[in-house]
């Protein structure tokens, strides 16, 4: 453990020397992983000269934002669906438009999801994305897991199919070629599987990270690679599913690992050490919890009620010790109020009770004062030597 809080440390400070650089690296990497992605999808790219074209593409992508990215890449599958046939771009560029303006009006902000759930499914670690969207984003990651499965199945359906071989001769077997691809896209369900055992292993891991129960994370994680492992082996059994237990297997592995590593840099508490504080105002009761970060030094606890917060955590106080200094707290601010009170009628009827002394003004002071007042109003020397001056 403490091995594992130096390297986190370590990292820290590193990326916070080399932020721009290293943000640049990982848009290259993932600008990179995707163009080549899509380029094996279309057996392309496997010359030197295609190598080149997508390590340009990704170096200027480098500095750009993700979203640029996303721009890049739809270019790139455009430009393979052409080369393959007219229906296929057809097809593809009319699914690609929907996502499009699905993605820029509801989600913009989650490029980076969109574009490595492709990259995770042809890895066949699905869950990857979920788990760690569940951990550390809201429901607006939703829509970059839809968006990225639906986007990868189109492509394998488009590339599988014997409708997008060949281009038609003539407009009759387009539009034949059109309606059988499109019957294979609605009868996909390897692609409603996956989309909704990913959507519901998110919605479950983000909904249990947010409970107040100590270990959330952890139980978020367990439960989110058991629904998904759950949800595959009816889908294998029951739906006939393309999916194999095999890659199901490696891929929880290799998500549980990464969902832990998450863990360890976003959100490694102590709760051995957490604390529980109840107090109140005018207005409501508080009850709070404080969980301290694993490696910071354990503050001085706060004084609720005349008492620490982790003695009553302790149990070293009663509740009715608790009970009894907050009515001693109370009492004391009624005695103030009626003090208050008192003094104030006190006032109303002998002022002179009240009031301090006036000060004693000692008249030759007082002279000097006017002198200096009527010098200065005739335009003369406040500092001139005279008498009284």
């Amino acid at each position: 453990m403490k091995l594992l809080l130096k390297l986190r440390r370590s990292l820290q400070k590193f990326y916070n020397k080399n932020a721009v650089l290293i943000r640049a690296v990982l848009k290259f990497l993932l600008a990179l992983t995707v163009f080549q992605v899509i380029q094996i999808q279309f057996q392309s790219g496997n010359t030197i000269r295609d190598l080149l074209l997508t390590a340009g593409a990704a170096g200027i992508c480098a500095f750009l934002s993700t979203n640029i990215i996303s721009v890049v890449a739809g270019a790139f599958l455009l430009v393979n669906l052409a080369s393959m046939s007219i229906e296929a771009l057809g097809v593809g560029g009319a699914a690609l438009f929907i996502i499009g303006l699905l993605y820029f009006g509801m989600g913009p902000k989650e490029s980076a999801s969109m574009l490595l759930m492709p990259v995770t499914l042809w890895l066949h670690i699905p869950c990857l994305i979920p788990v760690i969207l569940g951990l550390t984003s809201g429901l607006h990651g939703a829509l970059g897991i839809v968006t990225g499965t639906v986007l990868y199945y189109i492509v394998q359906i488009i590339t599988g199919s014997n409708y997008m071989a060949v281009s038609g001769s003539d407009m009759n077997e387009i539009l034949k070629n059109i309606t059988g691809v499109m019957g294979e896209l609605t009868q996909a369900k390897d692609m409603i599987l996956m989309t909704v055992i990913l959507l519901v292993v998110f919605l479950i891991v983000l909904m249990i990270r947010r409970m107040s129960v100590d270990y959330a994370w952890h139980f978020a994680i367990g439960a989110g690679i058991f629904s998904y492992i759950l949800l595959t082996v009816i889908g294998i059994l029951m739906l006939k599913s393309g999916e194999s237990f095999v890659g199901m297997a490696i891929g929880s592995v290799v998500t549980v690992f990464a969902a832990l590593g998450v863990q360890i840099f976003l959100f490694h508490v102590d709760y051995r050490r957490t604390e529980r504080v109840q107090f109140e105002d005018d207005e409501y009761y508080y009850y709070v919890k404080a969980v301290p970060k694993i490696g910071k030094k354990k503050s001085s606890p706060q004084q609720m009620n005349g008492y620490s917060s982790s003695q009553q955590m302790n149990g070293y106080v009663t509740q009715q010790e608790v009970d009894d200094a907050r009515k001693n707290r109370l009492a004391r601010q009624e005695q103030n109020s009626v003090r208050q009170e008192q003094n104030f009628v006190r006032q109303r009827q002998n002022p002179s009770w009240y009031d301090a002394p006036a000060p004693k003004v000692d008249p030759k002071e007082q002279q000097r004062q006017e002198w200096l007042r009527r010098r200065t109003e005739q335009g003369g020397s406040r500092y001139d030597k005279r008498k009284g001056g």
